[in-house]
């Protein structure tokens, strides 16, 4: 199996810009560096295309490349946070929650329709972008290497798993961590009545984790960590974390999972208690 290697070399530096697997797939990449890209395009002459031979069992660059994407989805997951920060504290700073709160079913049918809704947005739009984020990689570093071990990748990952479960376990922690915020974002907008405090509130939760480095996988304080939203967005499997719930020990990978699945219930059920419950002022 061959892959075309595609570098630009200018003097004594080679910056490897990928590897593909077709010579017209790195033409279509080295032309948009050449036209496009700062610091490329002023210099058009030093790219260069080689044709390496590999073994199969080798090629798996797609894959790899991704562990480099999954992290850019928390924005994807502060930027539809933003978008419902004011699905309750909006009609409070705007006073249609006097209009909306004295009707029928506004504090029935309402509120469930409006979280409903939420949740459609939220799943059309971070598809939409997950879609885009891992097309743009296998677009240009191909789909190959599916069937392979995540050990070629990080050799001392414990976990059995092929780069296309791993792909398919990080999709549906992405979906869970962001059904999870989105909950929490619904509790918050009915409990406040200024979309700015909801959305400070989110982004001081989504970053946190930012600011505070994991030293190690035991403590309470870096098992917590884990969990926040940025660095639970996505695992490239490279150690084991466990939780102890009594005589159950749960992965990193579930315990995510469970979290925020517990966190979406619970926040929601005290969102539609609180808008219910909101006295029209």
């Amino acid at each position: 199996m061959y892959v075309y290697q595609l570098t630009h070399v200018r003097g004594v530096e080679i910056k490897v810009i990928g590897y593909f697997g077709s010579w017209k797939k790195a033409q279509q990449v080295m032309k948009k560096y050449r036209s496009q890209v700062q610091g490329f395009k002023d210099y058009p002459r030093c790219f260069k295309i080689k044709k390496l031979r590999v073994n199969q069992d080798d090629f798996y660059y797609g894959y790899s490349n991704l562990y480099n994407t999954y992290e850019l989805l928390i924005f994807g997951v502060i930027a539809i946070c933003i978008c419902l920060a004011s699905v309750f504290a909006g009609e409070y700073q705007n006073g249609t929650d006097k209009i909306l709160l004295t009707t029928k079913y506004g504090k029935s049918k309402g509120v469930t329709a409006k979280i409903i809704a939420s949740y459609i947005f939220a799943t059309l739009v971070f598809t939409i972008y997950l879609i885009f984020a891992i097309g743009t990689i296998f677009s240009m570093f191909g789909t190959d290497g599916g069937n392979l071990p995540i050990q070629l990748s990080n050799i001392l990952s414990p976990y059995a798993l092929t780069f296309f479960q791993s792909l398919l376990y990080n999709i549906v922690i992405s979906y869970t961590v962001l059904f999870g915020m989105v909950g929490l974002t619904l509790f918050l907008s009915s409990k406040l009545k200024n979309p700015m405090t909801v959305l400070v509130i989110d982004i001081a939760i989504i970053m946190l984790p930012v600011f505070l480095s994991i030293k190690s996988a035991f403590g309470i304080l870096n098992k917590i960590l884990f969990l926040m939203p940025y660095n639970a967005i996505y695992s490239n499997f490279s150690q084991m974390v466990s939780y102890k719930l009594g005589n159950i020990v749960i992965d990193l990978p579930m315990m995510t999972i469970i979290t925020y699945i517990f966190m979406m219930v619970i926040a929601l059920i005290c969102a539609k208690k609180t808008y219910s419950k909101h006295q029209v002022e």
